[in-house]
């Protein structure tokens, strides 16, 4: 063979021999034995609810409140355990070895560039397979957050004058926790409560929960309700009267009118000229018709006073 065919076979060899000292991977799987988990509460709550409870009756910071907990059974898991074994070779480059230069080389070459290598065995995280449920079964109780959960709370207060019912309350039932403004709901009532009673109702599935809570008379005073319609008529009258001066100093006619009405519906003998300002006030804010009743009240009462002409005028005011 001449110097150019020797020449052209061996720039072909290497040629094909450049792919030479591939790295590859192996992998293996290696069985670790059996294990046992306990099923996921979110999958058990769905299929295995036993039972649902109000618990913690509390009443801070003027809140009723009971926790909502609910009780269902979880489902041991048994699983095969296991791991992926993978190790990292490298086959030998035989471009490498057939060349002079690169024989050179590899006399000295200690990670296996040149003859290739075998890597150590590499473990992957434990994973399972193969997943059954067991017998076994254990009970769980714990706080009901399901969304979008309502209850009802029907709160009966006890007056001085006996025991009285309000409506309805809709309570939803947030972080596993029914809880509604008892405060505001007392003060609702028609006479000041000494002591009340909450019926809790709640409904989920096949289940109903209807539970009585008394409330005594030390803990409705905790609540510190007020209200003005519950003092004696002339602590009304005088509260009610320096409203409006309060607030006819302050240019507010509406909280002025409705301190009249208030006044008016205590039915007390008001001087004659209460009429009159109540009519003003009336037909400022465009009640033409409250305006003409009580201008017509005053007329009736003193057809001689000092505001009998401007009360005709408001009274020939159209509606």
């Amino acid at each position: 063979m001449n110097q150019k065919n020797f020449l052209f076979v061996a720039t072909v060899a290497l040629f094909l021999l450049s792919g030479c000292g591939t790295v590859h991977n192996i992998h293996k799987v290696e069985v670790l034995g059996k294990g046992y988990k306990w099923e996921h509460k979110d999958d058990a709550k769905r299929i295995a609810t036993k039972g649902i409870a109000f618990t913690k009756p509390n009443l801070y910071n003027d809140v009723f409140s009971l926790q909502v907990n609910r009780t269902f059974d979880v489902r041991e898991i048994e699983y095969e355990r296991y791991v992926d074994l993978y190790q990292r070779n490298k086959d030998a480059d035989l471009s490498m070895i057939v060349n002079p230069i690169g024989l050179a080389v590899c006399s000295i070459d200690q990670k296996g560039h040149c003859f290739g290598s075998n890597g150590k065995w590499r473990r992957s995280k434990e994973r399972s397979r193969n997943e059954k449920f067991t017998d076994k079964v254990k009970s769980v109780t714990e706080l009901f957050e399901e969304y979008g959960l309502y209850g009802t709370a029907i709160v009966t207060g006890y007056s001085k004058e006996g025991p009285f019912e309000l409506k309805p309350v809709e309570v939803a039932v947030k972080d596993g926790v029914f809880r509604f403004n008892l405060k505001k709901v007392l003060e609702s009532m028609p006479e000041k409560p000494i002591s009340a009673r909450v019926n809790a109702q709640l409904n989920y599935e096949n289940y109903a929960l209807n539970n009585n809570y008394n409330l005594r008379e030390e803990l409705v005073d905790k609540l510190n309700l007020y209200q003005v319609r519950w003092l004696p008529v002339k602590q009304r009258k005088e509260i009610y009267l320096k409203a409006i001066r309060d607030n006819l100093k302050s240019g507010n006619q509406r909280a002025v009118l409705a301190n009249y009405d208030k006044l008016w519906r205590l039915k007390l003998t008001m001087p004659e000229s209460f009429y009159y300002h109540y009519a003003v006030s009336a037909n400022a804010l465009g009640k033409i018709k409250r305006a003409h009743e009580m201008a017509a009240y005053y007329l009736k009462v003193n057809k001689k006073g000092k505001y009998v002409d401007k009360a005709q005028e408001i009274l020939q005011r159209k509606i």
